[in-house]
């Protein structure tokens, strides 16, 4: 911990003093624009909820992976191979897109240098790439290609 504004001049650990001027940080490195009041309440309610949207996202993964893994595991002839595609890669696909939205959360309370700015940059491209990629090996067309129309593929199926 960078440390803290408290009274008795300590920081987070109890030893060493810790000028009034240097900002705290969050346990997970974020380090929040310090506040008087209501305002660094704000702060830390922020904080909250992009931990909670990271819990969400984490969570929406590990519970997508085994429940469909569970499910074709267990001997059930209507459930196979493409189904625990579709329905990893539907899971995987929410989760990333729930934690994109908890580090954009999160990006609220940090203090806007250039390396965190082009870190988060980095994460959002990433993440947003493995979004896509997904979506294209689901749908097997990209987002925002238009959706065939019925006549058309019955149409092209003669």
């Amino acid at each position: 911990m960078v440390g803290s504004n408290n009274v008795s001049g300590q920081n987070c650990c109890g030893s060493g003093n810790i000028s009034s001027n240097r900002l705290p940080e969050h346990p997970a490195g974020v380090v929040v624009i310090a506040q008087k009041g209501e305002n660094m309440m704000l702060v830390h309610y922020i904080e909250y909820i992009a931990v909670g949207l990271e819990s969400i996202g984490i969570l929406v993964v590990v519970v997508g992976v085994v429940y469909p893994l569970g499910k074709f595991l267990l001997p059930n002839k209507d459930y196979g191979y493409k189904d625990l595609r579709m329905e990893l890669g539907k899971c995987i696909l929410l989760g990333l897109e729930i934690l994109v939205a908890a580090d954009l959360v999160a990006t609220v309370v940090t203090r806007p240098t250039m390396e965190k700015v082009l870190v988060l940059g980095v994460i959002v491209l990433i993440r947003t790439f493995l979004s896509i990629s997904i979506q294209v090996e689901l749908d097997g067309k990209f987002p925002w290609q238009k959706a065939a129309v019925k006549g058309d593929e019955d149409e092209e199926m003669m």
